[in-house]
């Protein structure tokens, strides 16, 4: 299943997508990014090894936003790690591609809490 996150307001606050990646690969040195070459909102693709398998996003240069793919549980815990490199004063969402479900994420939000949003 597909899952983003983004800020649910009109917002000036934007990362490049080279702050993403170089962070991406700080934390997943054996991350597989790449740049993506044609137009498209989304600049970056990658792949990441997770606990419950290979999660796949993009990064979405024109919101600052992410789209991931993945088991629920991977696609979480990565949420949760776009949340804490973006500034705690910034709102964040993570929803389903159908949003149906939206959960703010904030620095108490947990896995747990993700997962059982979606249940």
């Amino acid at each position: 299943m597909s899952y983003l996150v983004s800020s649910p307001i009109k917002t000036n606050w934007h990362m490049t997508p080279t702050e993403f990646i170089s962070k991406l690969l700080e934390r997943w040195p054996k991350a597989q990014a790449r740049a993506r070459t044609f137009a498209s909102p989304f600049s970056h693709d990658w792949k990441i090894h997770m606990p419950a398998g290979v999660l796949e996003g993009k990064f979405n240069q024109n919101y600052s936003g992410i789209s991931i793919e993945g088991e629920l549980e991977d696609c979480a815990a990565f949420a949760l790690w776009f949340r804490s490199v973006v500034p705690g004063a910034q709102p964040l969402l993570f929803y389903d591609d159908c949003f149906s479900v939206d959960v703010p994420l904030t620095a108490e939000t947990t896995v747990a809490d993700l997962v059982a949003a979606f249940q």
